[in-house]
């Protein structure tokens, strides 16, 4: 019984912190990991959206430094297809499709890596799940 209760525990707390992992709340995760079941609980965790994802995008699309230039003669940021700086009235160059081409990089290589860090954390899910079942199966049988 006590095996069970650990490792009941153990699997909750990886749920919790998988949960984290992909932008969810922890305690939240954690106390119905607890309640219903670990297993139920990462098969649902899994099924929803990463939500760290979603806020990688809006965070990338909000960035200055990405969707914008900074004025050679005043440094503040201006959009990079603007002729003439809004806060210093100096000419610019304008340099369009900069903006777009530098938010697109940006969100290629941070997709890129989240959706390694996803194909890692099934693989590992996985891996934990099936060693919890494989602990359960040999204490229920020896």
């Amino acid at each position: 019984m006590l095996v069970f209760v650990i490792l009941w525990l153990i699997l909750t707390l990886y749920v919790a912190v998988l949960a984290r992992q992909r932008g969810r709340h922890f305690f939240g995760w954690l106390v119905f990991a607890l309640l219903a079941s670990p297993l139920m609980a990462g098969v649902v965790l899994l099924m929803k959206p990463d939500l760290a994802e979603k806020d990688f995008v809006e965070s990338v699309t909000q960035d200055m430094e990405v969707t914008h230039v900074k004025c050679p003669h005043c440094a503040e940021y201006v959009r990079p297809e603007a002729s003439k700086c809004k806060y210093c009235q100096n000419k610019l160059t304008p340099q369009p499709g900069l903006g777009e081409r530098r938010l697109q990089e940006r969100l290629d290589e941070g997709l890129e890596d989240i959706k390694a860090a996803q194909s890692n954390t099934i693989i590992i899910a996985g891996l934990v799940f099936g060693a919890a079942a494989l602990v359960w199966l040999f204490w229920v049988l020896f």
